[in-house]
């Protein structure tokens, strides 16, 4: 509100290195592999070439993460076909419902979902012998594994140790890789280097299998919970994720260094993991390593994304001063299916080659102009002047978000428990359902940012994972009337959206109420009806939903409707381009019958 930056800047390191002879053979192979399974898929009936291709997909995925993530499904599919041990129907429906689940949650953007999709892409190589990848397709699996298991060490890990090697000794690094896979042979690394208790991991499953230290193969147990808390109290230098600690979760207290492993096909992934560390309380700029190899094909489609949302952000710098900034919101208007397209596509291309597919692939990027998008998305931030406009500014905080959250715990039978200057609560069961990692009781909330925290105490609002569930099983409420005693007059609530845009103009949607005044009727802005509905509804038990049964109906409906012809007309002092407005109703507020001044 003053003017100052919230967040650190971020600095990018592109760590560049080179496959070993051993690696490139097993990349060339198995590159072979995947184009010679998708020449003999074209053969096959609708149904088979899909599965196929799922699963020739799904194999370049793994071996773009590490030839360890890969080995482990080769190994067990050439296992099951020379075993013969397989149910080809149960499979292949199996199979079926895996592709419809990767379908449903390509264009999902969440790390819940991701984590949900690469747990899948690891396990479909149980699924696939339902179908035949190659012709004679044993010698050729015979080989691939023959040349995995003669990479006795892979270069990204010793990339990653000599990385390490060069920070300052005992600060903390937060890695990051998509599969269990490549996670279970980071952390064998790094514990034989530093130590067992150096090192903590974070997954959809809470455990790791196949940990190779000091030649044994070990499993390693980690809750979500316990990894977070052991990392920002500095009981551990290294926590090795998964896309399960993308969201909700604050990484950012003693951490400033990230190291991308292996790189997603989707670079929101990327920004979402950026976004642990890179949060309002982080005292350093954050710094980011990402460790590629320009040979693969998965590098270049990375660095031709990356030239492309280059040229986007030069052309928007009169909208917004942070390229990063700009780069995740185009990422944003283009589903994971597209990034699966090019990573999938460019698979076997010359270099000339491609260049010309993927630009002819990225013209339009989504199927919309990015530069006219994000202009009208967030049109020109850079001029706001806020030593001008800070009387302006909205006079809300976290703080009043306090209410809210009491309010939403009461419906469901719990309360807001004072605990010192901080607060708990138990968590309402339908909440818990957003969230696989929710917790059951949340202790020493609070809800001021400037506060200087320990390392116990949590700042809660909208964005942390268990506010935003209330949040959305309050709009699943039916509700939409209450009487409140305290109330001086009523306060009726509406949502006003676009209900026309185009390419060049994107929706527009607030929430705006209106109140009576003598005679007239006032506007009143979405923070101000945080502070008006504040004011009076700090004990929601007081706030009789009973009572409105003693309404007459007729009071309830004047009063939509005279508020609603009011701001039908009153939508121009919003200072918002609405081309073709949509009033919804949202709530209707009203006072006791004593206490009515309408």
């Amino acid at each position: 509100m003053a003017g100052q930056k919230l967040f650190q800047p971020t600095h990018v390191h592109d760590v560049q290195y080179a496959y070993s002879p051993e690696e490139s053979e097993f990349y060339a192979k198995m590159t072979e592999f995947i184009l010679t399974g998708r020449a003999y898929a074209q053969k096959m009936r609708l149904g088979s070439q899909r599965s196929v291709m799922l699963v020739l997909i799904t194999l370049q995925k793994l071996a773009a993460s590490s030839v360890a993530a890969v080995r482990r499904a080769l190994e067990r599919r050439l296992a099951r076909l020379k075993n013969q041990d397989r149910d080809a129907t149960k499979n292949r429906k199996a199979l079926d419902e895996a592709w419809k689940e990767l379908q449903r949650l390509a264009d999902e953007d969440d790390p819940r979902s991701a984590e949900r999709r690469a747990k899948l892409e690891e396990e479909v190589d149980a699924l696939m012998d339902a179908v035949e990848l190659n012709p004679d397709e044993i010698p050729r699996l015979e080989e691939l594994v023959q040349l995995a298991r003669a990479v006795k060490s892979e270069t990204r890990v010793r990339l990653v140790l000599e990385l390490i090697e060069t920070l300052p000794v005992g600060e903390q690094v937060l890695l990051f890789t998509e599969y269990k896979a490549t996670q279970a042979l980071m952390l064998g690394a790094i514990a034989e280097r530093y130590g067992e208790a150096s090192v903590t991991f974070i997954n959809g499953d809470g455990f790791l299998e196949n940990v190779l230290i000091h030649g044994k193969h070990l499993r390693s147990d980690s809750s979500r919970t316990t990894a977070a808390e052991a990392f920002n109290k500095g009981q551990v230098r290294f926590l090795l994720s998964t896309e399960a600690a993308g969201e909700g979760i604050d990484l950012q207290e003693r951490c400033h260094t990230l190291v991308h492993i292996d790189l997603p096909w989707n670079p929101m992934r990327m920004h979402q993991r950026v976004g642990r560390l890179n949060r309002y309380g982080q005292r350093f700029p954050v710094d980011v390593h990402i460790l590629r190899n320009p040979d693969t094909v998965e590098s270049r489609i990375w660095e031709k994304l990356n030239r492309k949302l280059d040229r986007i952000a030069l052309a928007l710098k009169g909208a917004m001063t942070e390229p990063d900034d700009i780069h995740a919101l185009v990422i944003g208007m283009v589903g994971q299916g597209v990034f699966d397209k090019l990573a999938e596509g460019a698979l076997g291309k010359s270099k000339s080659g491609l260049d010309q597919w993927f630009d002819q692939e990225t013209a339009t990027f989504g199927g919309q102009d990015a530069v006219k998008a994000v202009r009208a998305l967030v049109g020109n931030v850079a001029r706001f002047d806020f030593g001008r406009d800070a009387a302006s500014v909205p006079k809300v905080d976290l703080e009043d978000l306090r209410t809210f959250l009491r309010a939403a715990l009461w419906l469901h039978g719990r309360r807001l428990e004072a605990q010192g200057d901080t607060v708990s609560f138990v968590t309402p069961e339908p909440w818990k359902k957003a969230h696989w990692a929710m917790l059951d009781r949340h202790e020493n909330i609070h809800f001021d940012r400037h506060r200087q925290s320990d390392k116990k105490d949590v700042v809660f609002g909208a964005g942390h994972v268990t506010f935003d569930a209330a949040i959305d099983d309050v709009l699943l409420r039916d509700e939409s009337v209450a009487v409140v005693p305290e109330l001086k007059q009523p306060l009726v609530v509406f949502i006003v959206q676009d209900d026309l845009t185009t390419p060049e103009v994107t929706s527009r949607r607030v929430l705006v109420g209106a109140r009576p005044v003598g005679d007239a009727w006032e506007l009143v802005e979405d923070w101000q009806v945080i502070l008006a509905v504040n004011s009076v509804a700090d004990r929601p038990e007081r706030h009789a939903l009973q009572q409105v049964g003693t309404v007459e109906p007729a009071r309830i409906t004047a009063a939509a409707r005279d508020a609603r012809a009011y701001v039908a007309g009153a939508i121009g002092a919003l200072e918002l381009p609405f081309r073709k407005p949509k009033i919804e109703l949202l709530a209707v507020l009203l006072p006791a019958a004593s206490n009515t001044a309408s």
